[in-house]
């Protein structure tokens, strides 16, 4: 069972945010211009909750968002029993309980009522209070620009390929697989076989299902190399996202009990932040599409 920390359709509006109309096609409205830095592998903003300024991770492959249970306390957060709308995570562990604040502000974005999930003791690393999930950024158009640490919150628009306004030598798009989480699934191609795969920048590392590894490549055993206990690695040439090409990814294949994709269906490859972090990415929630350029220099 899913739990929705808040109706996702009222979000806009909690922010003060009117949905584009169509005189608003094809323009890109900032709503917000994000600091980005990373910590530990995880992209994280700037944000105040309650008036108290931290710092929380972007998880575009966390469906709803959440706070550390050790920050509830600190940050004037009520908790409230989930009861018997408990949800299980990745791993086994199950949210009893969610903590509601009475303000919220990520940039000039602003909320009197925000909720989050309480997640288990020690998810986040030191100095990271939480993360903004796809519950509160499905709403918007997300811009992250690693080589400017930079992450711009757009309203949802009609612009297509237009939205890369950055210069750029080369691109590729690619279409959201349909779902009601709005997580980030999309056909890629990695070394001439394609699959589905979720692009998760809450996950610092990429990895695959050996067994499935090796049924789509033809790996034998030999081929692998051992990296520690039921952690193997392989030469991967080329992952590809439309036009546009990573080469020489490195993709973790674990044990199909140790991944435990919630809908092998959907998705057989996470992408993380090892592979996302040398690319410029604009998520088109409104459209259903990933642009994708490389990660370019920094700016003046």
């Amino acid at each position: 069972m899913r739990f929705h920390v808040f109706a996702a359709t009222a979000c806009l509006l909690l922010f003060g945010i009117q949905p584009s109309h169509a005189e608003d096609v094809c323009q890109l409205v900032r709503v917000a211009a994000l600091d980005m830095t990373v910590i530990h592998d995880r992209i994280t903003v700037p944000a105040t909750i309650n008036g108290h300024d931290v710092r929380v991770a972007l998880d575009t492959g966390g469906e709803f968002s959440a706070i550390d249970p050790d920050a509830v306390a600190p940050l004037g957060l009520r908790e409230i029993s989930l009861s018997g709308n408990a949800v299980q995570l990745f791993g086994g562990f199950r949210l009893s309980s969610a903590a509601r604040a009475d303000s919220f502000e990520l940039g000039k974005l602003t909320s009197e009522h925000m909720s989050f999930s309480v997640f288990p003791p020690h998810f986040f690393p030191d100095g990271v209070a939480g993360l903004i999930g796809a519950d509160v950024l499905g709403n918007f158009d997300v811009e992250v620009d690693f080589a400017n640490s930079k992450v711009n919150l757009f309203r949802r628009n009609d612009c297509g390929e237009k939205v890369i306004y950055w210069p750029a030598t080369a691109w590729g798009e690619a279409d959201l697989i349909e779902s009601d989480d709005n997580h980030l699934v999309t056909k890629v191609t990695l070394d001439g076989q394609s699959l589905h795969a979720m692009l998760d920048t809450g996950a610092p590392l990429s990895v695959m299902e050996v067994e499935y590894a090796q049924s789509l490549f033809g790996i034998k055993d030999a081929e692998l190399k051992s990296l520690g206990k039921d952690v193997y690695g392989y030469p991967f040439k080329s992952l590809s996202f439309d036009a546009l090409s990573v080469s020489n990814p490195h993709i973790l294949l674990l044990p199909r009990d140790k991944i435990g994709f919630a809908d092998p269906r959907r998705a057989r490859l996470l992408i993380g932040m090892d592979v996302l972090s040398k690319l410029h990415i604009y998520i088109s929630y409104g459209q259903q599409k990933i642009y994708f350029t490389p990660a370019g220099t920094k700016q003046n």
